[in-house]
């Protein structure tokens, strides 16, 4: 740019020269100093006008720039509030804690072995037959009486009466063997009947019923059930009509 102003500024004064010779024709010396002069003059000219120029030029750098930069600055944040900060609390001191009394573990539990399903024993088996028995006659208060040895297993006895020979029979009494227990089960009218051990294998069976004949059967029975009957044996009280 300067050196255009430059040759700009060189015609100008060479033209103001040239017209200056057609007006006042001067010496060649004198020519020269005017030219000097004029030349001098255009020079400060155009170092003001330069200067001049590059004022210009910069003030409109910087406002361009300046318009650039006014339109990416942020607005200036508005100053937040202090927050007030309140005073802490003043923390109490807490109570010591007193010592947990120690826990004792449980004892593990140990195993119990596990029995298998115990099996109920079987019931016994049922006693034998009687084999030994005997009927007769009482005495004069009209008895009819049986007696009968003992067998094993057997926890009871049971008499069993009848008309007939053949029966049938049917249930007189029972004895317990264990605490002596009788029990009468006959269905007719009775006068008496009892059971006891005379001695320690055999029990005897009296009765004072309808003073006729009467045949009997014994069985000895348990938790297993009853034993089978005795054999047939006939009794009849004293002065009965029909004896045995």
């Amino acid at each position: 740019m300067s050196d255009e102003l430059s040759a700009m500024f060189h015609a100008a004064a060479t033209e103001e020269a040239t017209a200056a010779a057609r007006e006042h024709p001067l010496a060649p010396a004198e020519l020269d100093r005017f030219v000097g002069r004029v030349r001098r003059r255009r020079a400060t000219r155009v170092t003001m006008f330069a200067v001049g120029g590059v004022v210009i030029v910069g003030a409109l750098a910087f406002g361009l720039g300046h318009m650039g930069n006014a339109n990416t600055v942020p607005p200036a944040a508005s100053p937040s509030p202090s927050p007030s900060v309140s005073p802490s609390p003043s923390v109490s001191p807490s109570p010591s804690a007193s010592p947990s009394p120690s826990v004792e573990p449980y004892p593990s539990p140990s195993p119990t072995a596990t029995s298998p399903t115990e099996t109920p024993p079987p019931p016994p088996a049922v006693p034998g037959r009687i084999t030994v028995i005997h009927g007769f006659t009482g005495g004069g208060s009209g008895e009819a009486m049986v007696d009968w040895g003992t067998v094993p297993n057997a926890t009871g006895y049971r008499v069993y009466r009848s008309a007939s020979p053949d029966g049938p029979f049917t249930r007189a009494a029972s004895i317990s063997v264990a605490t002596g227990k009788v029990t009468i089960e006959i269905g007719v009218p009775y006068e008496y009947i009892q059971i006891w051990p005379p001695s320690g294998d055999s029990f005897e069976y009296v009765e004072v019923v309808d003073g006729r004949r009467t045949y009997f059967q014994v069985a000895a029975f348990n938790a297993g059930g009853s034993g089978p009957r005795s054999a047939v044996v006939c009794a009849a009280p004293p002065g009965a009509t029909e004896t045995c």
